[in-house]
């Protein structure tokens, strides 16, 4: 099945990326469905989400560790151990914050 949506293109890819043992690709997909769900820049909208003080902090907090890569990780890091599912809660947030 294929779809035009790319916020659940991404989560596919990261999926598969998962699947395939890309760890590093899976963040990558991951990041760029929260973009597309924000209709931006998806490392301006996990900084943006992170640095607003006015937004939950379980939220604020997977948007940190979803920045997070390897580097951070090897470095005592919080890095996600799952940033598909990180990726579906900010998604989740966005759309029901969403401004009409």
């Amino acid at each position: 099945m294929t779809t035009s949506d790319p916020v659940l293109l991404e989560l596919d890819r990261a999926r598969a990326a998962r699947i395939a043992g890309n760890h590093g690709m899976v963040r990558v997909c991951a990041r760029r469905a929260v973009g597309a769900a924000a209709g931006e820049n998806a490392m301006a909208v996990l900084r943006r989400i992170s640095g607003t003080i006015t937004i939950p902090h379980h939220v604020r907090l997977r948007a940190t560790m979803l920045q997070q890569g390897l580097r951070a990780q090897l470095q005592g890091g919080a890095v996600s151990d799952d940033p598909i599912a990180d990726a579906e809660l900010l998604i989740d947030y966005l759309r029901s914050n969403a401004k009409d």
